[in-house]
């Protein structure tokens, strides 16, 4: 619901929440990156985009998934 908003406040606190969510899942899994990605798309909707990218980039590295889907999402949300 925050990440939907037009508010950017309401947007820097779904940040938090997905990066919260991401804290509490098995590092590498599904739902984990599934949070990661959430996390990185809420970072471009305020506009950080070298943030998003600096994200992206690094889970790529150190943790990229195995499923080709979410390997695609970061690789766009990269750019």
């Amino acid at each position: 619901m925050f990440g939907s908003s037009d508010n950017a406040d309401a947007r820097r606190q779904s940040i938090q929440w997905w990066d919260r969510l991401s804290a509490g899942l098995p590092v590498g899994s599904e739902a984990w990156h599934e949070a990661k990605i959430e996390s990185i798309r809420a970072i471009k909707q305020i506009g950080d985009d070298d943030e998003a990218q600096q994200r992206a980039r690094y889970i790529l590295l150190t943790r990229p998934p195995d499923a080709p889907d979410l390997r695609r999402q970061y690789e766009e949300l990269q750019r």
